[in-house]
């Protein structure tokens, strides 16, 4: 596909512990987030519209974001 591709975002978050880790709540593309560091290497992991997202200044492993009608979530990965 050519062309100009964009996301708008509602809310975006980089981890404190480690600034490859990074994310946020989009509008219509649930809320994409990167361990890569890449701005091509995103994975979804709420679906939906995106809200806010934060990640565990303890933990950049859990990632907590929310999505339409204030649905919170947990996301845990390794």
């Amino acid at each position: 596909m050519y062309g100009l591709r964009g996301t708008m975002f509602y809310d975006y978050d980089v981890a404190q512990s480690n600034s490859n880790y990074f994310g946020g709540g989009a509008q219509d593309n649930g809320s994409p987030v990167t361990i890569t560091g890449r701005p091509d290497d995103h994975f979804d992991i709420t679906g939906g519209d995106g809200g806010w997202m934060i990640f565990d200044p303890q933990n950049e492993n859990h990632i907590y974001a929310s999505i339409y009608y204030m649905n919170i979530f947990r996301f845990r990965h390794l």
